[in-house]
C-alpha cells in the first residue's frame, strides 16, 4: 500500500448559518434518536462522526425491555455522520429533531441500509448517493483511479453527470430547504474534487516509483483544472463532511509531499515531515484550517513511521502553539500505540488468522518459533520500503 493511500474557483464562501438553515439565529441544542430494526440481525451497530483525526461515537446503543435498540443523544449543531449496521455503513445527515429507523438486508450486501422517519429521506438519499458513486467507481471491474488518464476523465465525467441528475431529481420530487439544497450540491463538487485529487495521487506515485525515470512531472490540463482550487473553509470540517477530510489528506500529498519530493527526486528527501511543517506554518490558510493541516501532518507521520526525533519535534512543536488543541487527543492516541510496542514493554494480546483461515492469537504463540510477515508500504519520498500498519495491534506483527 503506498503511503498516501492511508488516507481516501468553483467554490465561493458561503455563511454557516445559511448552509444548515439557521438563518442568522443561533443553533439550538436538539434531541437526535435513531433506533434499529431488528438489531438482532447485527453484531456491530454504531453512530459515529469524523471529528478532529479521528472517528468519534455520538452515542452508544441501547436495548429496552421490548428487545427494541435505540440511540439517543442531544445535537447543538447539525452534522453529517455514518451508521454501521454489521458489515454496512451508511452517511446520514442529522440535525435537532431527527427520529429515524434505519434497517438493512443481510442477504442483498449490495442494497443500502434503508432509513424512514423524519430526516430519513435525505439519509436515503446520501446512502443512494453513495451506491451511484461506487458503482461507477467500479464499473468493468476496474477501479477509476487505475485507468489511464483519458479513461478516467471519462468515467469521472459520467459519476458528475449521474451525481447532478440524481441530486436534482431528489430536490425537485422532496423539495428539501433552499439551505439543505445547496448543500448538497456544494457535497457533490467536495465528492468529485477528492476523487481528482486521489487520482492526482495515483500518478503522482507512479512517477515517484523506484522504477520511475520522470524528471519532471505534470498532469493534464483537464486534471489540473479540477484540482485548481481547494476551498479551505472550516465550515466543511464543522460539518464532519468525510470527503472535505479526504481532500485535505489529499492535498497533503499532492500539494505538499509530492513537490517536496520532485524538487530532489534523485536523493532521498531528508526529513520530510519537517519541511511539510514549516510549510504549512507559513502558508495562508484559516487558522482552524491551518491547525488542522499540522496536526494532520504530525498525524500522518506518526501512524507511518512512529516515534522518531524529527516526529517528536514537530509534535512538542504543535503542542507548544496549540495548547488547547482538540486534536491533541487523537495525536496523544497515536503517539500512546507507539510506545505500546517500545523495545521492553508487554506486547498486547492480538488475534488473527493465519492463511489457512484459522484463528491464532498472540498468546498461543507463546513459547513456540513462528515466522512473522513483514507488513510494509512502499514510502514514495524515500523510494524504500518501511514497516506500516494502522494500529499497534497491527504494528506487533514485525
Amino acid at each position: 500500500m503506498n503511503y498516501l493511500q492511508r488516507l481516501p474557483s468553483y467554490f465561493a464562501w458561503f455563511a454557516f448559518c445559511a448552509l444548515i438553515g439557521c438563518s442568522g439565529k443561533k443553533d439550538i441544542p436538539g434531541p437526535v434518536k435513531i433506533s434499529v430494526h431488528d438489531p438482532y440481525l447485527y453484531k456491530t451497530i454504531r453512530v459515529f462522526a469524523y471529528k478532529s483525526l479521528d472517528q468519534v461515537d455520538l452515542a452508544y446503543p441501547k436495548m429496552d425491555a421490548g428487545g427494541n435498540v435505540s440511540m439517543k443523544f442531544t445535537l447543538r449543531k447539525p452534522t453529517f455522520a455514518f451508521i454501521q449496521l454489521g458489515d454496512k455503513y451508511s452517511e446520514v445527515y442529522l440535525a435537532a429533531k431527527t427520529d429515524i429507523t434505519v434497517s438493512g438486508d443481510e442477504d442483498a450486501p449490495e442494497k443500502p441500509l434503508h432509513f424512514s422517519g423524519h430526516g430519513g429521506d435525505l439519509s436515503n438519499y446520501l446512502a443512494q448517493s453513495a451506491l451511484i458513486t461506487e458503482q461507477i467507481k467500479t464499473k468493468g471491474g476496474n477501479y477509476i483511479t487505475q485507468l489511464e488518464p483519458p479513461a478516467f476523465l471519462q468515467r469521472y465525467d459520467s459519476l458528475k453527470t449521474a451525481l447532478t441528475h440524481f441530486c436534482d431529481a431528489y430536490i425537485d420530487s422532496l423539495h428539501p430547504s433552499p439551505d439543505i439544497a445547496d448543500l448538497l450540491k456544494k457535497k457533490n463538487d467536495l465528492k468529485l474534487l477528492a476523487l481528482a485529487l486521489e487520482y492526482t495521487y495515483t500518478l503522482q506515485t507512479k512517477a515517484l516509483s523506484a522504477e520511475s525515470d520522470v524528471k519532471e512531472f505534470i498532469l493534464p490540463d483537464r486534471l489540473q483544472q479540477a484540482i485548481r482550487d481547494i476551498p479551505f473553509d472550516p465550515v466543511f470540517l464543522k460539518l464532519g463532511i468525510f470527503d472535505y477530510h479526504m481532500i485535505l489528506l489529499m492535498y497533503l500529498h499532492t500539494k505538499i509531499y509530492s513537490p517536496i519530493c520532485f524538487q530532489d527526486a534523485s536523493v532521498k528527501p531528508k526529513y520530510i515531515e519537517n519541511k511539510a511543517d514549516l510549510e504549512l506554518k507559513n502558508g495562508d490558510y484559516p487558522a482552524e484550517i491551518k491547525e488542522y493541516l499540522i496536526a494532520l501532518n504530525v498525524n500522518h507521520w506518526l501512524s507511518t513511521t512512529g516515534i522518531t526525533p524529527s516526529i517528536d519535534s514537530i509534535l512538542t512543536s504543535f503542542r507548544n502553539t496549540y495548547s488547547d488543541s482538540k486534536h491533541l487527543p487523537a495525536l496523544q492516541k497515536s503517539y500512546e500505540e507507539w510506545l505500546t510496542i517500545t523495545p521492553g514493554k508487554t506486547a498486547p494480546d492480538i488475534a488473527g488468522k493465519t492463511i489457512e483461515g484459522m484463528p491464532v492469537s498472540l498468546r498461543d504463540l507463546s513459547g513456540k518459533v513462528v515466522y512473522i510477515d513483514i507488513w510494509a508500504t512502499w514510502c514514495m519520498p524515500c523510494r524504500e520500503e518501511i514497516p506500516y500498519a494502522k494500529t499497534a495491534s497491527e504494528k506487533i506483527r514485525w
